[in-house]
């Protein structure tokens, strides 16, 4: 509130906390809708069937700034972003950066504060369009769903 002076009246600090929603919204640049599209890989150990896999892919999520959606279920949330090393992800599951798209010596990995574990809860930004979702040993690739015109 204070960035914005707005803390003066109930009417000024309601007024802050759009501003601070507004500024978080393009701040996290993950925020939107995704579609997840395959399978990249699974870490050596990995606790889903292979029918669990196919059927994941094709689902939806949404990562809003309050709020997170598996599926049409939303619950409330907030996220937790640390940079994490692409050394330490191919030493984690035992597959190449490289292999799942990523390029850079770094990347971004968010977790979902959520109560449950959900596809999607733990990700890695790949870029402004595409996530790598991590559940249960598996990698699923999810791309930006374009939003409707």
């Amino acid at each position: 509130m204070n960035k914005y002076y707005y803390n003066d009246t109930i009417d000024s600090v309601v007024k802050g906390i759009a501003e601070y929603k507004k500024d978080m919204e393009r701040e996290a640049g993950y925020y939107g809708d995704y579609r997840i599209t395959a399978c990249k890989g699974t870490a050596a150990v990995y606790a889903m069937s292979q029918e669990e896999i196919d059927a994941a892919i094709g689902n939806t999520l949404s990562y809003q700034a309050a709020s997170y959606a598996w599926n049409g279920n939303t619950m409330a949330t907030s996220y937790q972003e640390e940079t994490y090393s692409t050394d330490q992800l191919s030493e984690d599951y035992g597959i190449e950066a490289s292999e799942l798209g990523i390029k850079d010596k770094e990347v971004l990995a968010v977790t979902v504060l959520t109560e449950g574990e959900y596809i999607g809860n733990y990700f890695y930004v790949l870029d402004e369009n595409t996530l790598l979702l991590y559940y249960e040993g598996v990698l699923f690739e999810a791309e930006r769903i374009p939003e409707k015109e």
